[in-house]
């Protein structure tokens, strides 16, 4: 069977009001095969995904399965013919546990009772076949983002899918973490599923997948083997338009002397004992993997982490926020790593989003018209698209509601920009506005403090780049860098014999 299709859609449209999200898009999935479906965000991805997972019914077009042909699946039919997806953002229960999420339905029972140690030997081995480290009595609501992704592929490889999409799975893994969801993929293909990969890491593309679809404005604008494509050509295909994809690193010499912020022996939870400084003008990176506390020190500088022990200056004097608010009066502005769980208002207007940290106290008000003019400067300079500040948030790709998330701490002229994985999950081109923004602050002497999984981001843009291993900094880094120390820094290997 290895090669069939064995769900494929034909001539499929999806319009939402008067935009087209879907336009006659022919795609196969081949048993096998690993499919790259990619495109910038609002390139009409996740619509096919829920068209395709009976989560949402096209207009017109044909669904075709080993079953027969339909002209819309549905949820419960996807279910019975084994298809699942992975979101980018996994719809999981945050009040009930990792194990409750993983069997939630199918739970074992006898006589109406649930037989908890079955379930738990269950998920304990629906974890561990993808290496998660994780008691399956933990709360889902209590993991970051990169475990619940983790339990999100446990649930649907213990589920036994025949056909997968993976829709941004390692935006939050380690690079050890990635290779083994490789190593799950290829196996998977191995045994005949069907599996389409959705990422923004071209580099991810070119190695796991073998055919490729490049979706743009929801039409289908180039195919093929992924052998005949190279990531400046399904870059520019993504685009529309030739893309540069290397970035040019900010240059040292506007960078002033004195630091703006400095952290002496700061401890915070797992966070121990680090000290480093960050200059007027600078980006400076912080590499390494999860449960490195790199997202712990982001929050110790932006006030949402108390520091037990160490202490702060910024700009020469003490500096302990007792809270973010606290923090945005110094001058230090966040874009946390959860858009949506920690700064997104969802079904609030665009202009709200940028501008919320600018609304007046109970005491006043702010029209909406006052909004739009407030916002409308960052919402141009980081190209929000479509540009229209009284849509919902939630009406937006995720490149766009990261661009807001941005704006937002970008319209408090901060003197530290803090920002947690600022391109987390975006597409191509958004990343390349979000890292031109990035540059262009720092010419007017804001430091930021760049926490990314993304090396290859961190080494386009970072004048340093210090590393944390198990809540130590254990090792700090200029340019030209080597990606194989900074790795071997990483996992707490010798750097000496790297």
């Amino acid at each position: 069977m290895n090669g069939q299709a064995v769900l494929s859609c034909t001539g499929v449209s999806k319009r939402f009001g008067g935009a087209v999200a879907l336009d006659h898009v022919d795609v196969a999935l081949n048993s096998g095969r690993v499919l790259a479906l990619i495109g910038e965000n609002g390139a009409g991805k996740s619509t096919l995904i829920s068209v395709l997972t009976g989560s949402t019914r096209p207009d017109s077009g044909e669904i075709t399965t080993m079953g027969g042909t339909l002209a819309s699946l549905t949820p419960s039919v996807a279910l019975r013919l084994g298809i699942a997806a992975i979101r980018q953002e996994p719809v999981l229960v945050p009040e009930l546990s990792i194990e409750e999420n993983l069997l939630l339905g199918i739970e074992p029972s006898r006589v109406g009772l649930v037989r908890r140690r079955q379930r738990r030997a269950l998920a304990t081995q629906w974890l561990a076949d993808v290496a998660a480290p994780l008691d399956p009595a933990t709360r889902v609501g209590d993991l970051r983002p990169a475990d619940r992704q983790l339990v999100e592929i446990a649930r649907a490889l213990g589920s036994g899918a025949k056909v997968l999409f993976f829709d941004e799975p390692t935006a939050c893994l380690t690079p050890l973490e990635v290779a083994r969801l490789f190593d799950i993929t290829r196996s998977l293909a191995a045994k005949g599923a069907a599996v389409a990969y959705v990422s923004h890491r071209l580099d991810e593309i070119l190695e796991i997948t073998d055919d490729v679809v490049v979706l743009r404005d929801g039409r289908r604008v180039a195919s093929g083997e992924t052998s005949s494509f190279d990531a400046h050509g399904l870059a520019s295909a993504m685009a529309g338009r030739d893309v540069d994809a290397a970035l040019v690193r900010a240059s040292a010499d506007r960078i002033g002397e004195a630091p703006v912020l400095v952290l002496s022996d700061v401890s915070s939870g797992r966070l121990r004992s680090v000290s480093l400084d960050i200059r007027p003008g600078e980006i400076h990176g912080i590499a390494g993997i999860v449960g490195s506390s790199r997202s712990r020190l982001a929050s110790v500088v932006a006030g949402i982490a108390p520091v037990q022990s160490g202490q702060m200056t910024l700009a020469g004097t003490p500096y302990s926020p007792a809270n973010p608010r606290s923090a945005m009066s110094r001058g230090v502005a966040f874009a946390p790593e959860d858009r949506w769980r920690d700064s997104l208002f969802g079904d609030a207007s665009q202009a709200t989003n940028v501008v919320f940290p600018r609304l007046p106290s109970a005491s006043g008000f702010l029209t909406m018209r006052a909004e739009i003019r407030q916002a409308s400067t960052t919402l141009d300079e980081l190209d929000v698209r479509p540009r229209r500040p009284r849509m919902t948030a939630r009406q937006l790709s995720g490149g766009n509601q990261q661009k807001l998330v941005l704006g937002r701490a970008l319209g408090l002229d901060p003197v530290v920009l803090v920002l947690d994985e600022p391109t987390r999950g975006v597409d191509v081109s958004a990343k390349e506005d979000i890292h031109q923004a990035i540059q262009k602050v720092t010419v007017t002497g804001t430091a930021v403090l760049l926490v990314s999984s993304d090396l290859p981001e961190l080494m386009a843009l970072s004048d340093r780049i210090t590393v944390l291993e198990r809540g130590h900094a254990v090792a700090t880094f200029q340019p030209p860098y080597n990606p194989t120390l900074l790795m071997a820094a990483a996992v707490g290997a010798s750097l000496e014999a790297s």
